[in-house]
């Protein structure tokens, strides 16, 4: 198991790469947003060779805000474009894996249209990743992809598209946590896995662990149940970057502790 953390757009990308790297984590997820870390902004060159001076690994994590099942094809498609080039951009840096987050839709737009539209979106995008020797995941968030039925449908849809699990994601639009039913159904496309903690209902707050309503103790056992024993990004957002690195110290703990 190896324990990285998401980079904050809002700072430097190259503080960020040497903060990481000190602090002792394992890799960077180099997340391609605004406002300072856009495919546009960076030269990936520079990046690439910052990782690589750091020692890091890298996972690649791309805008979240992109809508890929707008019932607007010029929309969908300008959406599709944008990931495509954020996509090249991580391939450039050195990333292998890569997300990209699926599109909940709107109250107005029918279940079974939104899974079409983000299904003919994730069909380019995935090509995309493969010309580049990359693997795509998805992130599951809101919408009908908060819950197992409608993903099962684009895992089935897209043999080669991997899962991203988000602890925190699952925890959200339910009175549950749906990440056991979700490892219970997708463990076989598991290719990474976020943690941050937050108190249900609909405010995904990225706090530390331990710091919301999430039972991590539980978490770990169902990730090892499945053998997980991939990456873990912390994706916790602060001020303070204390807080990033007790997660790493309560997550290597628990992670030692928690038996199966």
């Amino acid at each position: 198991m190896l324990i990285g953390v998401m980079n904050d757009p809002r700072i430097d990308i190259f503080k960020e790469i040497d903060w990481i790297a000190t602090n002792g984590f394992d890799f960077i997820e180099l997340t391609v947003e605004p406002p300072g870390t856009y495919y546009n902004q960076l030269e990936a060159k520079k990046v690439r060779e910052a990782i690589e001076r750091a020692g890091l690994d890298i996972v690649g994590h791309t805008f979240f805000a992109l809508p890929i099942g707008s019932p607007v094809e010029g929309i969908r498609r300008a959406a599709c474009w944008e990931l495509e080039q954020c996509i090249e951009f991580l391939g450039e840096v050195g990333a292998k894996l890569v997300n990209v987050h699926l599109d909940g839709g709107t109250q107005l737009i029918s279940e079974k249209k939104i899974i079409e539209l983000n299904l003919a979106s994730l069909a380019e995008l995935i090509e995309k990743a493969k010309n580049l020797g990359m693997s795509l995941m998805v992130e599951h968030f809101r919408g009908p992809f908060a819950r197992p039925e409608p993903l099962a449908k684009l895992f089935s849809a897209l043999p080669e598209l991997g899962f991203h699990l988000d602890v925190a994601h699952a925890n959200l639009f339910s009175s549950t946590n749906r990440t056991f039913v979700f490892l219970e159904k997708f463990s076989d496309r598991l290719m990474h896995v976020h943690f941050s903690d937050n108190f249900g209902g609909t405010q995904d707050l990225h706090l530390p662990v331990g710091a919301g309503n999430i039972r991590w103790k539980d978490i770990i056992k169902a990730l090892k149940k499945v053998g997980y024993q991939g990456k873990i990004t912390l994706e916790v957002f602060s001020e303070y970057r204390q807080y990033l690195i007790e997660s790493k110290k309560i997550v290597e703990q628990l992670w030692q502790e928690v038996k199966i």
